[in-house]
């Protein structure tokens, strides 16, 4: 029975960890840094496009940990939970909400893949474009390249970091209209 104990409590503590990664990537998206007239919109899909980046920081920190697959499982599955409350809190209908997930789960998949290659190049100009791909024209062009080298600063400090202090605030640079 033990044994069992100590299993549910490695699981509890997990999914805390997942919570409190969840948590950091909503509060860091959610800084008024990133949102303005010449930078993301600060609306449904802007909120979700910058949730969208930074949780795909975090899923490329947390790859280069096997150790973590679990718990990276587990954050991803409370991601994914918090755009469902989201889009509830918003007012979308819940016939609609099943959908709107599915087309939000491919469009992030996607993204996530498209981040991972351009992060993989280095180059802030190849980022820049993904980025302004995902935003199409809701994000000005001139706010691109920060944001792409934003970006790249980010995964550079959440490589530098032990993974257990991931979820802290100052693992994460300032938002790109904090340092103009």
């Amino acid at each position: 029975m033990a044994f069992f104990g100590l299993i549910g409590r490695g699981r509890r503590l997990q999914t805390r960890k997942a919570q409190a990664w969840c948590d950091t990537i909503t509060r860091v998206a959610r800084q008024p840094g990133f949102y303005g007239a010449q930078a993301v919109p600060d609306s449904l899909m802007g909120r979700l496009e910058l949730m969208t980046l930074h949780a795909a920081l975090l899923l490329i920190r947390l790859r280069a940990e096997p150790d973590q697959a679990l718990v990276t499982q587990l954050f991803v599955d409370r991601l994914f939970k918090s755009f469902d409350e989201g889009l509830r809190e918003a007012g979308v209908g819940d016939l609609t909400v099943p959908k709107s997930m599915r087309r939000i789960a491919g469009r992030f998949y996607g993204q996530l893949k498209a981040i991972e290659a351009a992060l993989a190049l280095g180059e802030v100009d190849a980022l820049a474009k993904v980025l302004q791909t995902q935003l199409g024209a809701d994000l000005p062009y001139t706010f691109a390249q920060p944001l792409a080298q934003y970006a790249l600063t980010a995964l550079e400090q959440l490589s530098a970091r032990p993974i257990e202090q991931v979820h802290e605030l100052a693992c994460w640079p300032p938002p790109p209209l904090q340092r103009i």
